[in-house]
C-alpha cells in the first residue's frame, strides 16, 4: 500500500491515453452491469481522439494519479462558466464529472487524494464552488 507521499497527481497527458482508456472501460463495465439496456459491454465513453481534445482543453481539466509510477486513477473535470440568469448570481463552478480508481488499487486512499486535489485546484482557479454527484456503485 503506497503512502500518500508516493502518490503523484498531475494533469493528464498523451502518454496516459492507454491507462485512462483502461479505466474508462472499468467504469463502463460497472454501468453495463447495472443497466445493460443502456450501456454496451467492452466500450468506452471517449475514444483516443476525444481524449486528446479533452486533455488539451483548459475548460476540461483531467488529472491522473500515479502510484509507484503507474496511473491508477483519474478525475475528469469541467469548468462551468457563469451564465446570465434572471434571479441567480453567476458563479464559476468546477464540476467533477468523473472520478475513477483502478479496481486493483482501491482502498489505498487514491480516490481521496484525487478528490482533495480537485478541491485544492478549484480554490486556486478562483472557482468558489465545486460540484460532484456521487454514486456508491
Amino acid at each position: 500500500m503506497p503512502n500518500a507521499e508516493k502518490l503523484l497527481i498531475r494533469p493528464a497527458a498523451e502518454r496516459d491515453l492507454p491507462r485512462v482508456g483502461d479505466l474508462l472501460l472499468q467504469v463502463n463495465e460497472v454501468h453495463h452491469k447495472i443497466r445493460p439496456d443502456l450501456f454496451k459491454t467492452n466500450a468506452r465513453k471517449y475514444n483516443d481522439d476525444e481524449l486528446r481534445a479533452i486533455f488539451g482543453n483548459p475548460e476540461t481539466p483531467v488529472f491522473v494519479c500515479e502510484a509507484e509510477g503507474e496511473v491508477c486513477g483519474y478525475a475528469f473535470c469541467v469548468l462551468v462558466n457563469p451564465k446570465t440568469d434572471c434571479n441567480l448570481v453567476p458563479v464559476k463552478t468546477l464540476y467533477l464529472d468523473d472520478l475513477c480508481v483502478d479496481e486493483a488499487a482501491r482502498g489505498r486512499g487514491i480516490g481521496t487524494a484525487l478528490y482533495r486535489f480537485v478541491i485544492e485546484t478549484s480554490g486556486k482557479a478562483t472557482t468558489p464552488l465545486l460540484r460532484f454527484i456521487a454514486s456508491a456503485e
